[in-house]
């Protein structure tokens, strides 16, 4: 019985770096995949299930409240300005948030920055120092999966379904109308 032994190119024992970016590279690749943030299934809101008078967080400088739908809707109807809907784990959202914020959301009118998601830590982290107030998306309206929240406030806003993050509405008194993503 003949043992075969395969031939190692000779440009792999002179550079065992390139073996290491082989091997490595996917690992590393596998790695940041994981990691990297995603839509939940659970928006976290059972760790706020004892909220009073909607306050989930509260400091000097900011203050996250929780809404329903149906507040959110009466808000637009008392002025005009800019609902901006995202996600803590949404990478377009927290680019806008965190380096585009006064560009985006150049208004005179009211800004109501929704997220969809009750991880306040992040919440806190990005808009700390941005804005007075904040609002999270409340469990009871659509459920906890974020996929039915988004889904259900833009149906509610403007009668058609979308399911990502983020979503730009105007609101002029009783007319709201979505802007459109950026390509």
């Amino acid at each position: 019985m003949n043992i075969v032994i395969p031939h190692i190119p000779t440009w792999v024992i002179k550079h065992p770096f390139w073996i290491f970016l082989i091997l490595i590279l996917p690992i590393c690749a596998c790695i940041s995949i994981t990691m990297a943030p995603r839509r939940m299934d659970d928006d976290g809101s059972s760790s706020y299930a004892s909220v009073k008078n909607g306050v989930l967080y509260q400091s000097e400088d900011l203050t996250i409240l929780e809404i329903d739908p149906e507040e959110l809707v009466r808000m637009t109807q008392k002025a005009e300005g800019i609902i901006y809907i995202w996600a803590p784990w949404c990478a377009p959202c927290i680019g806008t948030l965190k380096h585009h914020f006064v560009k985006e959301f150049e208004t005179d009118g009211m800004l109501l920055l929704v997220s969809t998601n009750y991880d306040i830590p992040n919440i806190v982290k990005l808009l700390g120092g941005q804005i007075d107030t904040a609002y999270v998306l409340s469990a009871s309206a659509f459920g906890r999966n974020e996929t039915d929240k988004l889904k259900g406030i833009s149906q509610l806003l403007i009668g058609n379904e979308l399911n990502y993050v983020p979503q730009t509405y105007l609101f002029d008194n009783q007319v709201i109308s979505l802007r459109e993503r950026k390509k």
